[in-house]
């Protein structure tokens, strides 16, 4: 990814500064995925960021960020997350960015 994808990106996301502006942050997955996560951790893959989302699949609305039949969720603490210097991002959709 280039420079210029970066700053790109970040320019069309709106940055999240503090804990309080998000009510969940949750990475959801699958069993067969888990063991590897435990060991090294969430990574992108293939994608810029990873995928996070700002609500849960019970809520009965539209969860962007997630699909509807992963197993095993994952919740990020937000405010841990920022004070150790993580960058995160919050779209449109309400989709959580690393």
């Amino acid at each position: 990814m280039s420079r210029w994808q970066t700053v790109e990106s970040e320019r069309l996301l709106k940055q999240i500064l503090s804990a309080d502006e998000v009510q969940f942050c949750v990475h959801g997955t699958y069993k067969r995925n888990l063991e590897s996560i435990l060991e090294s951790g969430l990574k992108r893959m293939k994608r810029l960021h990873v995928h996070f989302s700002s609500g849960l699949p019970t809520d009965g609305e539209v969860i962007s960020g997630m699909r509807r039949d992963v197993n095993v969720l994952i919740y990020l603490d937000v405010r841990k997350a920022l004070e150790e210097g993580m960058k995160l991002y919050i779209s449109d959709n309400k989709v959580i960015l690393t």
